[in-house]
């Protein structure tokens, strides 16, 4: 492979890790977002400011990181510079509070990942057949009946076995949710 090969190999590849993550989290980030501005053409624009600079920034992004907290933290501060230069129409919001609840989204995003880290740890702790019911239920988004259909048990054990699943991971997940905010 030349070396403009080589250049043109790793902008794809850098590209198609940044839109993994961006598709991942775009919803998040729009969300955010659209709390804090209270109107869908803003936020639609300054979703797009925030993506163009994401995209120009990313090689500042550390893979492995919190890509959500960090896609937060660029949209934060281009909400506050859409504020500023929007001055002239009256806020219901003084920046002060504004900062307040950008920094509480960009928490609960954080914990929302935190949370997401523990289910897919605690998933691969159940045992191969609570694993395969779980992924026949959610992963193929069949139906419960679909489900009890396809293994070939009643409707009502499928519930009951799910219950006990869902009891099992939350569960497990709130014990790794407290040893993460003991550390």
């Amino acid at each position: 492979m030349t070396p403009i090969e080589k250049t043109k190999q790793d902008d794809l590849d850098r590209g198609e890790r940044f839109m993994r993550h961006l598709m991942a989290n775009e919803h998040r980030i729009y969300g955010f977002i659209l709390s804090l501005v209270h109107n869908w053409s803003d936020a639609d624009d300054l979703l797009q400011d925030v993506t163009t600079i994401m995209w120009r920034k990313f090689d500042q992004y550390e893979l492995g990181t919190n890509f959500c907290a960090w896609g937060l933290k660029i949209a934060r501060f281009e909400v506050l510079n859409f504020r500023k230069k929007q001055r002239h129409r009256r806020t219901k919001l003084s920046p002060y509070p504004l900062e307040e609840v950008a920094d509480l989204l960009v928490k609960k995003a954080s914990s929302l990942d935190s949370r997401s880290d523990a289910l897919q740890s605690c998933l691969g702790q159940l045992n191969m057949r609570d694993q395969e019911l779980i992924a026949l239920r959610y992963e193929s988004g069949a139906t419960t009946k679909d489900v009890s259909e396809v293994v070939n048990r009643s409707i009502h054990a499928i519930y009951k076995a799910l219950n006990r699943v869902h009891g099992q991971l939350l569960d497990c997940i709130e014990m790794k949710m407290a040893r993460e905010d003991r550390s």
